[in-house]
């Protein structure tokens, strides 16, 4: 008799178990976006001045730079880590076409980082679910890539054709030893919506996080991790920039080998702040700030 009600007493916390574990999955509901998200891959960060950014870049901040090249309206220079993560710097020369368009228009605002670049395994499937949510998006492909941009998201997904290339050890090894872009961060007028749009998008809420002492919401795409800051709680980190009363990109999370090293070679200047776990530098003319995490 002992043994029949300890089965039944085992069946009924298996059950229960059962249950949660089911109320837990149904809470969050699978996405193929959530699936097929690798990581944001890159940021392109529209500047005014290219020569500029690229010495600030190579001489203060010790980035290997790579030159890129005029094409489509712009010119653009990329700083490229090892793990195929990138930041990208463009200007825009002529705004006929299309790309030099919408950099000319945004620049017309302010510096600064515009769009997040999320790499995904699969670009049918995002568009399959797109679709299957009644959101519009735009695409487009060619030997390298396939793209799909849903419209007014300020982000598009984006597909390589050969997903294992990585760009060269020359172009990848940096004095600063950067490793890769791991977070970004994003000035949120209303970070209830925003957490929303990006659930839609294939982003995971995970939690919350503090940057000098500034609150902020943690949603993770693959392998990266989205910071959302709330607009009036931000001033601690965007008070020096250069565009007021700023939403949009802020901030990028950079891996690098060591802060000590890092420490080292940067001036000691106010726009630079040093703890144990990081070290934030300031860009304030392009809107943006850099941490540093090992």
């Amino acid at each position: 008799m002992n043994g029949y009600f300890g089965g039944m007493k085992m069946l009924a916390c298996t059950f229960l178990l059962w249950l949660r574990l089911t109320n837990v999955f149904a809470q969050v509901p699978y996405s193929s976006l959530r699936s097929t998200a690798v990581s944001i891959d890159h940021v392109p960060v529209v500047v005014r001045d290219l020569e500029s950014i690229k010495n600030l870049l190579s001489e203060t901040l010790h980035f290997k730079v790579k030159a890129g090249k005029p094409h489509a309206g712009i010119e653009n220079c990329f700083v490229k880590f090892q793990d195929g993560t990138y930041l990208e710097f463009i200007t825009p020369l002529d705004s006929t076409p299309d790309i030099g368009k919408y950099y000319t228009r945004f620049l017309k605002q302010r510096q600064g980082g515009t769009s997040l670049a999320i790499s995904v395994q699969s670009a049918e499937t995002v568009k399959k679910e797109l679709r299957a949510k009644n959101i519009a998006f735009t695409s487009d492909s060619n030997q390298v890539w396939k793209t799909v941009e849903p419209s007014q998201s300020d982000l598009f997904y984006i597909e390589y054709a050969d997903k294992s290339w990585k760009d060269t050890q020359q172009n990848t090894s940096h004095p600063n030893g950067a490793l890769s872009l791991r977070s970004v961060w994003i000035i949120s007028a209303n970070v209830g919506e925003d957490t929303g749009k990006y659930s839609e998008f294939g982003f995971t809420n995970t939690g919350k996080e503090v940057l000098l002492d500034v609150p902020a919401h943690r949603l993770a795409v693959g392998s990266s991790t989205l910071f959302l800051i709330d607009q009036k709680n931000g001033k601690r980190l965007t008070s020096g920039f250069s565009a007021r009363e700023l939403t949009g990109i802020c901030g990028f999370t950079l891996k690098v080998n060591s802060l000590g090293t890092l420490k080292n070679r940067l001036p000691k200047s106010d726009i630079v702040r040093v703890d144990t776990k990081r070290i934030l530098y300031f860009l304030n003319e392009y809107n943006l700030f850099l941490e540093f995490i090992e």
